[in-house]
């Protein structure tokens, strides 16, 4: 939504995931692991993810982990 309205495309090689709380906040999610895993199976080496997900994970070589606390900060980094 936030690349349709800033007329920007997110890079293809990059996954943003997490829980979204009402008030903007990016959550941590259950089984981060295994999904960053298919990530890399897929390709994907800039990750967004939440903060509190961040503190858990050890990023694979060739991976860029990236860490937010609500979306505004996940939009600002990926879209400027």
């Amino acid at each position: 939504v936030a690349s349709s309205l800033r007329d920007k495309v997110l890079p293809q090689d990059a996954v943003v995931f997490g829980g979204v709380g009402v008030a903007g906040e990016v959550r941590a999610v259950a089984h981060a692991e295994h999904w960053l895993a298919e990530c890399v199976r897929v390709g994907f080496t800039t990750w967004v993810v939440p903060k509190e997900t961040l503190r858990h994970l050890h990023a694979p070589e060739g991976v860029t982990l990236r860490g937010v606390d609500t979306v505004a900060q996940g939009v600002a980094m990926m879209l400027g």
